[in-house]
C-alpha cells in the first residue's frame, strides 16, 4: 500500500491492519498494539523523511504464526540515524536537550512488537515490525 505523508493517512493504513490482524485471530489488546506501533512508525518516516515523492510505502506480509510490517520511505536517511541499528537509532533520538520530549517512536514500536528492525536501503529507510501470533497477548 502506497500513502502520501501527512493528512492523518497513517491511520488508513492502522484500519487495513486492524482488519487483517482479526482475520489472523490476533487478540485485542495485540491488534492495538500493532495498530499504534504502525500510526508511529508512518508518522516517523513522515517527519524523519527527505523523500522527494512524499509517500510512505507500507507492506503487510502473514507468514505462519507472524504478521511482517514494512514501513518504508524513499529519500535520504537522516544523518541521525544512517548506519545505526535500530537500538542505536533509538537511544539517539531524543539526546539534545530541546528534544526530550520527542525521540520515544522507535522505543514505543520496540516495546509494542515482537521484533523490530531499522535498515537503511539503497533508496530510503525501511522498518520492519513482526507480531507472532502465538504471543499476540504480549
Amino acid at each position: 500500500m502506497i500513502l502520501p505523508m501527512g493528512a492523518d493517512y497513517e491511520l488508513l493504513a492502522a484500519t487495513a491492519v486492524e482488519q487483517l490482524a482479526r482475520r489472523l485471530n490476533f487478540r485485542p489488546e495485540a491488534i492495538n498494539q500493532i495498530k499504534t506501533a504502525i500510526v508511529e512508525a508512518c508518522i516517523n518516516a513522515s517527519e524523519h523523511s527527505l523523500s522527494p515523492d512524499r509517500k510512505i510505502y507500507q507492506r503487510f506480509r502473514v507468514e505462519n504464526d507472524k504478521l511482517v510490517i514494512t514501513i518504508a520511505s524513499r529519500g535520504i536517511v537522516p544523518s541521525s540515524i544512517e548506519g545505526q541499528d535500530v537500538k542505536s537509532a533509538g537511544r539517539r533520538e531524543g539526546d539534545n536537550a530541546g528534544e526530550q520530549r520527542r525521540g520515544w517512536g522507535l522505543k514505543l514500536i520496540k516495546t509494542l512488537m515482537d521484533e523490530v528492525e531499522f535498515e537503511p536501503v539503497d533508496e530510503g529507510t525501511s522498518l520492519r515490525m513482526t507480531k507472532y501470533l502465538r504471543n499476540s497477548s504480549s
